[in-house]
């Protein structure tokens, strides 16, 4: 390949790369805890390929969860625009179109894959996750298996993270920047935590507030932490790479601990959705379970709650939300039943 030749397929593809960052919508930086999914979902995408090639079969791919599937095909887009501007780069032109094939098969994947998804038809009423019915199957058997994990957990170096979460419902990524935890009587406590998600509301207030009288947090009043060994090096990726760590430790401590107590894994996420069908038992609203969990929207409480409510009473004395970052909204009503409502009122008047 000649310098001209060079320098017109690295034009050609620095134009085609920008082309292709409009259309797909991506954002010229990311942050290292996303560049850090983005490399895992790459590295599963690569043994599958290379799984379906030992075995002789064709390989597609093919992500059931949502969420996944949204991170393998950012990842795998991201990449593909990487290895096109190297195209443009290469010595020859073999080379340049070994790349383009590899990333036009990748693209293929994922186009097929969205393409697939699309045309799946799902149920109107979303299954029961296999977490939720390891607890309703632990709580018929286990009604204090709380306590009785709780016990166990503080021998570990995670009791203060396990009493915050398990008193608050916060999630391990809370627990990261830290938790503030208060005693304002006697048997009394505020724990205050900094919101991790809820984008939509306001940045300057991220700290929503909880009373708890779980006499658990005595011992732990002051900040609460998850420990996080960061190393030598400063940058976001190898943060990213060390919260990570921390809070797979975290989740592998708490799964071997409930796994030898009752038979079955309990992870930190359990605690949400123990706590959403605490509130829900003792009388509150969907809206204020999710201010409470610190969501934006109402969805997510009541896919928290669902399957846990059959228990029908809450703890003696459950968490009540003193403040929270913002007020949440639910689901607005369509155009019609608006038009309907007006035109009814309009009639009986």
């Amino acid at each position: 390949m000649t310098p001209e030749d060079k320098s017109k397929g690295t034009q050609g593809a620095i134009k085609l790369h920008d082309r292709l960052v409009q259309i797909w919508g991506m954002q010229p930086t990311i942050s290292g805890a996303t560049q850090l999914s983005y490399e895992n979902a790459l590295v599963q995408y690569a043994k599958q390929e290379q799984s379906a090639i030992n075995e002789g079969r064709e390989f597609v791919l093919d992500i059931s969860n949502k969420n996944s599937r949204t991170v393998f095909t950012a990842a795998i887009r991201r990449s593909s625009l990487a290895r096109l501007l190297a195209a443009g780069q290469s010595d020859s032109v073999a080379q340049a179109m070994q790349i383009m094939n590899d990333v036009t098969e990748d693209l293929r994947q994922v186009d097929a894959m969205l393409a697939r998804q699309k045309t799946v038809e799902k149920s109107s009423k979303s299954e029961i996750n296999l977490w939720t019915m390891r607890i309703a199957g632990i709580e018929k058997i286990f009604p204090d298996w709380r306590d009785r994990l709780q016990r166990k957990m503080a021998q570990s170096k995670y009791a203060g993270c396990f009493a915050v979460q398990r008193a608050s419902g916060c999630r391990t990524e809370e627990l990261i920047r830290g938790v503030l935890v208060k005693k304002v009587a006697e048997g009394e406590y505020q724990i205050h935590i900094y919101t991790a998600k809820q984008r939509a509301a306001n940045t300057d207030n991220r700290v929503r507030i909880i009373k708890s009288y779980d006499q658990v947090l005595e011992a732990y009043v002051g900040e609460v932490k998850l420990p996080v060994e960061f190393g030598v090096s400063n940058s976001d990726l190898d943060k990213a790479r060390a919260i990570a760590k921390a809070k797979n430790n975290y989740k592998q401590t708490m799964a071997n601990t409930s796994k030898r107590l009752f038979g079955l894994s309990i992870t930190p996420k359990a605690f949400r959705s123990c706590m959403a069908s605490d509130l829900r038992a003792a009388g509150a609203s969907t809206v204020g379970v999710a201010e409470f969990l610190g969501h934006s929207s109402t969805a997510c409480a009541n896919r928290y709650s669902r399957g846990l409510n059959v228990r029908g009473k809450a703890r003696t004395s459950p968490a009540v939300l003193e403040s929270a970052r913002v007020k949440v909204q639910p689901k607005s009503i369509s155009k019609s039943l608006v038009d309907a409502r007006t035109i009814s009122a309009a009639f009986k008047n």
